[in-house]
């Protein structure tokens, strides 16, 4: 028989064991020969989802000839392209302007269409590179400085009308993710033409400030005064919800943020990277999140300045939710950073899965007691969800390693919910009693708008339950599994513009709500 792992899961297993359930007996007889294999399939998803869109702006050359050109544009738009693709985003769901196409009333015009094909539930990625502005606005507290993006025709389109035309869009999407690789600093203005023009690196590059010093007022050029007003404080402004906006920004508001001339954007270039395989999953959650591929981006564009005289390296900003995970690596990544530290926190799969999880989706996870006395009380728990969806309940027991799949298993799948509908849990045929060793387990309850596909977990059991979440490409799948809807690979998710019904987006949406409890067994 199958070892079994102490805890409160023990004593659901042995529950099961005694009413004559069969346990998994052996590796083999569970079926472990396939987890590992579709282990390497669930945690690295190549196909592209109708459910993912991007917009992906990108001015070099400027209509008014006294603006330096940006010449690693062209590096930066295949860039953003390959960051959009790791998104599983379809080529077909992608918009790109390029240059004298990105006028200020075109780029209005393409986040209008872009929020015309956004359905509840999406994922969209806006991407901006080219040359930032800042002014003193009189209207603003204190006489505070606005940023702005330059478009091709000079026409500034500041952070707040920016979150105001992308508000629309953040109200519906499950998640909404922006990047600009562009600067507001004043830092530059009053320096000497050669310092605002094309500088040269000790390794020959060739590196321009992304920022147009005209019109910028003195207050808005020392970095003591500055008064950031970035997107997300706008977006937050208008009421989005921080946990549903992601915004980077390639520099503090007081630095200058760099274009090389032969691969593009410093920032660009190695977000690029790290999203692409260079980041590491450093609290081995089973997923690389935004801080985390910052970490490793961050320590690429330090190493470009680290001989500069004239400048020091541009400092990545994070905005909104860092924990988001934008893309996924494979398992043998995740595998890799597995053995080269300690699980740092256990529980750190479970709050990457609630940084995915849209707070719109109310999810209570109620217990009875927190408390749990061995050998007396029994587990008893309480599910209410604000929407339709299905429940998906994960432990992760007192050991700290052990993961499992608790609900829906073996005897029990009705994970059916409605909105407003509470459901108890354990039902009656799957109860037990709390049985030690003293300590605390973990719950996660997941509530998703489309079904999850459980068999992507593997076949290894532990009775009834899956329990092949406890190494690291078992906590990659459950990354994946809870963000990944059933029928997303299928015909019906693959509709895009007007064949995508409301009925199959909801089908194939990512969308989900989630919740975290502890319980102490003692």
């Amino acid at each position: 028989m199958a070892p079994l792992k102490r805890g409160l899961l023990t004593s659901l297993a042995l529950a099961w064991a005694a009413t004559s359930v069969p346990l998994a007996a052996s590796a083999a007889d569970s079926g472990s020969t396939k987890p590992a294999a579709r282990a390497a399939e669930a945690a690295n998803p190549a196909q592209p989802r109708n459910t993912r869109h991007a917009l992906i702006i990108a001015v070099g050359d400027y209509m008014d000839p006294a603006i330096p050109q940006l010449k690693g544009i062209r590096h930066d738009v295949e860039s953003a392209s390959r960051m959009a693709e790791a998104m599983q985003i379809a080529p077909e769901n992608i918009t790109v302007l390029r240059d004298h196409e990105a006028t200020a009333s075109r780029i209005e015009q393409a986040i209008a269409a872009l929020d015309a094909r956004t359905k509840p539930g999406d994922r969209v990625f806006f991407y901006f590179s080219g040359h930032g502005s800042r002014w003193l606005d009189a209207r603003a507290s204190k006489n505070g400085c606005v940023e702005a993006l330059l478009p091709a025709d000079s026409v500034p389109l500041t952070n707040e009308h920016v979150a105001q035309l992308l508000k629309p869009i953040s109200d519906k999407a499950d998640k909404l993710f922006v990047f600009y690789d562009a600067c507001h600093s004043g830092g530059i203005v009053g320096k000497p033409l050669a310092l605002t023009r094309s500088l040269t690196q000790s390794d020959g590059a060739r590196l321009t400030p992304k920022f147009s010093p005209a019109g910028v007022a003195d207050a808005c050029s020392r970095p003591a005064n500055l008064r950031s007003r970035s997107l997300t404080g706008e977006a937050m402004r208008t009421g989005s919800l921080t946990q549903n906006i992601v915004q980077i920004s390639s520099s503090r508001p007081d630095e200058v943020s760099f274009d090389d001339d032969s691969a593009g954007g410093l920032a660009t270039q190695a977000w690029r990277d790290c999203m692409l395989g260079a980041g590491s999953d450093l609290d081995q959650s089973g997923a690389i999140s935004v801080s985390e591929i910052a970490t490793c981006a961050q320590s690429r564009i330090d190493a470009r300045f680290t001989s500069s005289q004239q400048y020091a390296a541009q400092h990545l900003t994070l905005g909104g939710n860092t924990n988001f995970v934008p893309g996924w690596f494979t398992a043998t990544q995740v595998a890799a950073d597995a053995a080269s530290t300690a699980l740092s926190d256990p529980a750190a799969a479970f709050k990457d899965v609630m940084a995915q999880r849209d707070p719109r989706r109310k999810v209570e996870l109620t217990p009875a007691s927190t408390l749990l006395k061995i050998g007396q009380d029994m587990l008893d728990v309480s599910v209410t969800s604000s929407h339709d969806g299905y429940i998906y309940l994960v432990l992760l027991g007192s050991d700290k390693s052990s993961f499992y799949m608790l609900f829906p298993n073996d005897r029990d799948q009705d994970n059916r919910i409605r909105a407003g509908e509470t459901i108890k849990l354990p039902r009656p045929n799957w109860r037990s009693r709390a049985q030690g060793p003293a300590g605390v387990d973990r719950m996660l309850v997941v509530v998703s708008e489309a079904e999850r596909d459980l068999s992507m977990l593997g076949a290894m059991k532990a009775g009834p339950f899956v329990r092949s979440l406890s190494d690291a490409n078992g906590r990659a799948n459950l990354q994946w599994l809870m963000g990944t809807a059933r029928q997303q690979n299928q015909a019906a998710c693959q509709r895009t513009g007007a064949a995508r019904t409301a009925a199959n987006s909801r089908e194939c949406s990512d969308a989900f709500g989630a919740a975290m409890i502890e319980l102490t067994e003692w």
